[in-house]
């Protein structure tokens, strides 16, 4: 059965339609941990709407070339093995997932955008909860903030950039994540800045596993792994 959204009935257009005054933009966020050297990474992927569908169904159809349609797609399988092997045919799809990635950040139909903290660097200043939890969700909010600011000031772009929709890897903190993105949605607007930030309801979390979130749109949350593992 699907799991459904409060926005799914919007779905079919979200990649095919555009706000004529308006550039829109659907996020999606994945984070990794590196333990060798300490460091913790947030990732933000915007997904020009109106390019969208065109880029989600080519990344389906690179996995259902190579046997992988069900398949959880992540950085961590990539493997210098025979391509015969179920890890050796997920790195072909990572490869070729790499490539159009390369290929649509040049035309600019999507934006990454990579933060990076090194965790060596950082004392435990909260005095109250923990530690991890305090960094995560820190710069979850600075990382979006950022990327926001960052891709709102490009001068290439010929009009003012919206976010619709927003999406997170489910895992941890999730109901904080989300609460951070209204916050950051009020200061924007205090600012005037040119950028909008989605309504509560169309902020989500999704599994990156599509078989668990039964969500097409899981396929973007690993191609987002992938960029990231790759940065």
């Amino acid at each position: 059965m699907l799991k459904t959204y409060p926005f799914d009935k919007d779905m079919e257009d979200l990649f095919k339609k555009e706000h004529s005054n308006y550039r829109e933009y659907t996020v999606f966020q994945d984070e990794s941990w590196c333990k060798k050297s300490n460091f913790f990474y947030h990732g933000f992927l915007f997904v020009r709407n109106n390019q969208g569908r065109r880029i989600l169904n080519k990344i389906i159809e690179i996995k259902s070339n190579n046997k992988r349609r069900w398949s959880d797609i992540s950085f961590k399988n990539i493997k210098n093995v025979a391509t015969n092997t179920e890890e050796g045919r997920k790195t072909i799809v990572v490869r070729f997932w790499l490539e159009l990635a390369d290929k649509e950040l040049r035309k600019r139909n999507i934006k990454f955008y990579l933060f990076g903290v090194d965790k060596n660097n950082i004392k435990n200043f909260w005095l109250k909860g923990s530690f991890n939890k305090h960094i995560y969700l820190r710069f979850f909010e600075l990382g979006l903030k950022s990327s926001v600011k960052w891709f709102g000031e490009d001068e290439r772009e010929t009009k003012p950039l919206r976010i619709s929709h927003l999406y997170y890897e489910y895992g941890n903190y999730n109901d904080e994540r989300k609460d951070k993105i209204k916050w950051l949605n009020l200061e924007f607007f205090k600012k005037g800045f040119p950028w909008i930030l989605p309504s509560q309801d169309n902020i989500s979390d999704l599994y990156s596993n599509e078989k668990l979130s039964k969500h097409e749109f899981s396929n973007l949350i690993q191609f987002t792994d992938i960029i990231l593992g790759a940065c």
